[in-house]
């Protein structure tokens, strides 16, 4: 994925003269909900931080999408596995796995 989004940045390169230095990819960082996501640092110049955050992440996700990577839409929710003693007993609990593609 990084490979995709370093190929992305250039792609864009020198098209918004709002974006003052070359993005920086920081790396993947675990959200509060327990997802997981990759970081990324763009440079602008003072109002225009949306604009180029929304386009940045447009073409980020179009790269992902063209080279067959699925993103999820929300957390996924799978249940915790129980042992076969306490299955019976026991209620299953939801758990976010973050890596679910």
């Amino acid at each position: 994925m990084k490979k995709i989004i370093q190929q992305t940045n250039e792609k864009l390169k020198g098209q918004q003269a709002a974006v003052l230095e070359q993005p920086v990819i920081l790396g993947p960082v675990y959200l509060n909900d327990g997802s997981l996501a990759i970081q990324t640092n763009v440079t602008t110049k003072s109002g225009t931080e949306s604009l180029v955050q929304a386009t940045y992440l447009a073409a980020y996700l179009e790269a992902l999408t063209q080279a067959g990577i699925e993103l999820p839409l929300s957390p996924q929710s799978v249940p915790v596995p129980a042992s076969p003693a306490n299955v019976a007993n026991q209620p299953q609990a939801p758990t976010t796995n973050p890596l679910k593609h």
